[in-house]
């Protein structure tokens, strides 16, 4: 399954303390203030989605269960 960063930003700001936002100018994911996810361009144009280790237990779970 495909996702776009309008999915992960619909599923992510469902949950608590988690809020649409930017990081290094670009479009980011915070909970608590702390970024946990931005969406980055890589050298060839295309779009990459980074998460961090600190993302909410919430937002690593539903991560792992959308990758199987």
């Amino acid at each position: 399954m495909t996702m776009t960063w309008q999915d992960v930003v619909r599923m992510a700001t469902g949950l608590p303390e988690v809020e649409e936002s930017t990081w290094w100018r670009s479009p980011a994911l915070k909970a608590g203030g702390k970024g946990f996810a931005r969406l980055c361009s890589d050298a060839v144009g295309g779009l990459v989605l980074a998460w961090w280790r600190t993302a909410p237990a919430k937002v690593r779970e539903l991560r792992e269960r959308e990758s199987r």
